[in-house]
């Protein structure tokens, strides 16, 4: 019997490509001027990341409809591990620091 996946669930994501996504994040945040609140966040969120990361995967059915799932599966690897949740607050500040 085979059964039908719902949807393709990505495979894990490269740490190189982490790399990218951290960047692209760190330019849109600081872009849109949203430094402060996101650091913030960040720090509030870094010692739930596994909770955090959990739950995105149990919402991923409804997230779809709104976010790629390539999107959300980055999202919820990042916060996955603390490293890389530092890794994206040092980005932010730096690009921030590199603004002004």
């Amino acid at each position: 019997m085979n059964l039908k996946k719902p949807y393709d669930y990505p495979k894990e994501i490269a740490e190189s490509d982490f790399d990218r996504y951290i960047e692209e994040v760190a330019e849109e945040t600081v872009r849109r001027r949203l430094t402060i609140p996101f650091i913030i966040f960040l720090e509030l969120v870094q010692p739930l990341s596994l909770i955090c990361s959990v739950t995105i995967t149990m919402a991923t059915p409804f997230l779809e409809f709104l976010f790629p799932i390539e999107k959300i599966r980055q999202l919820e690897q990042l916060l996955e591990r603390r490293e890389r949740i530092q890794a994206l607050s040092n980005a932010i500040e730096e690009r921030q620091r590199r603004w002004d």
